[in-house]
């Protein structure tokens, strides 16, 4: 009987740990940092910190592993929701080497091991295959090297929860260090923002509406460090922030980056033009400051936040500025004010447009196709020029300027036109508005 509870014990934790594979995102478990689904987990290839490397006074001949890896390690919550405990050596009445791993959600219960250099053998009666750790940053990865479908869990120093069995660790308690998150109430509009701290360079790519995060949330700027006094720098965009902040032992400080603490190299602030529908005249460039830069998308729901990509984007000193456009026949100019730390959004419309070298504003026309007539290209003529259709929309009604069809940039006004194909003629008039598009089917 001792014997079939021992298999089927070993039998769940390996169901348990398939469990955690299948749940993980394709990061796996190493980028889950918080148990919140809106939180999008950002990227860390920092260097280690000397200052997070555990320490401990262990004795005997194993000294040099568990100096490198003592202490305690709480486990990262992930999609798995599995919540784990891990102490390395430093455990009274324990030899140096002595591993517990305490499980408290998942395969529950108490494991024990011992560590030689990275790698931890689990006492025999779990029925575990060896563990092997190793320090990611600040951070402790443990993976299962023999077993192909698991995937490798991450751990922050922290402290023992005793809720397997009450020890008294003498090293790397987690009261050691303290910990620091930089992060955002609102998206300030100039993408991800660096902060580096003592050294070490970290990512925010998230910001939080409704409070600030625990320390160690993904998309925040986690820094783990000794008690003391640091002075930090942050940079996104134009914006630039400095100070200093003092870390607790054990302790969790908070810092949130305002657009109204940022400075700038001279108090810089950024200017966006942006278009809410397509115009019809492909990409638009715009011209400011001596700077060219191009608008190649369009905002249906509203204005984009700046430095979106697909607008025209501009960081420049505070003041005054004065701007020209143009796309296809339609241009553009005027003026526009950039404050410091601001973000002075510019919209691009048709009925706000100068008009091509004529002096007037121009419209769009254009003929299409819904099938294949099984006539080869189609040839359009009107006004004096000629297109041609080569291609048909079999799902709908393409935009002016959409490539296979035939498109006519025109003064408003009405304009007889004609088309052949084959043995197919088609004949009749069109109107054409002051930046309008109009649209001609041509039908079978």
């Amino acid at each position: 009987m001792t014997t079939m509870k021992k298999y089927f014990r070993i039998i769940f934790i390996l169901i348990t740990i398939l469990q955690v594979s299948s749940c993980s995102n394709d990061e796996g478990d190493k980028g889950d940092k918080g148990d919140d689904p809106i939180e999008t987990p950002s990227n860390n290839n920092n260097p280690n910190n000397p200052t997070d490397t555990p320490t401990g006074n262990n004795g005997g001949n194993n000294s040099t592993e568990t100096s490198i890896y003592g202490g305690v390690w709480v486990r990262l919550l992930g999609p798995s929701g599995d919540e784990t405990d891990i102490a390395i050596g430093g455990i009274k009445g324990e030899a140096p080497d002595r591993v517990y791993m305490c499980e408290k959600k998942g395969s529950v219960g108490l494991y024990k091991g011992t560590i030689s250099g990275d790698v931890i053998v689990w006492d025999s009666e779990h029925g575990l295959p060896n563990s092997q750790v190793k320090l990611v940053g600040n951070e402790l990865e443990l993976s299962y090297p023999s077993v192909s479908w698991s995937i490798p869990t991450m751990y922050a120093k922290g402290s023992w929860s005793g809720g397997c069995v009450p020890l008294e660790i003498s090293v790397g308690t987690g009261t050691d260090n303290g910990q620091v998150l930089f992060w955002t109430e609102t998206d300030l509009g100039v993408g991800s923002i660096t902060v580096t701290c003592n050294g070490i360079n970290k990512t925010m790519n998230q910001y939080y509406t409704s409070g600030s995060p625990s320390c160690g949330s993904t998309g925040a700027a986690n820094f783990t460090l000794a008690p003391g006094d640091y002075s930090y720098t942050a940079s996104g965009g134009t914006l630039l922030w400095s100070g200093t902040i003092t870390v607790t032992a054990g302790g969790c400080l908070k810092t949130q980056l305002r657009s109204s603490d940022a400075g700038g190299a001279t108090g810089a602030g950024q200017a966006m033009f942006w278009t809410q529908t397509d115009l019809g005249v492909g990409a638009i460039t715009i011209s400011c400051n001596g700077i060219t830069k191009t608008i190649n998308q369009y905002y249906s729901s509203g204005a984009p936040s700046c430095g979106a990509a697909g607008g025209a984007n501009f960081d420049l000193d505070p003041g005054t500025y004065s701007y020209s456009a143009s796309g296809g026949l339609l241009t553009w100019s005027g003026t526009i004010t950039v404050t410091s730390g601001g973000c002075s959004k510019m919209e691009l419309t048709s009925s706000g447009a100068e008009g091509g070298s004529t002096g007037t504003n121009t419209g769009q026309a254009m003929f299409w196709t819904a099938s294949d007539f099984g006539v080869g290209s189609i040839t359009v003529t009107c006004n004096g020029s000629s297109k041609t259709i080569d291609s048909y929309y079999s799902s709908g009604v393409p935009d002016c300027g959409a490539t296979g069809g035939a498109n006519f940039n025109l003064d408003p006004g009405t304009y007889s036109y004609s088309a052949s194909g084959g043995s197919l003629k088609w004949s009749g008039n069109i109107t054409v508005t002051n930046g309008g598009c109009f649209k001609m089917q041509l039908t079978h």
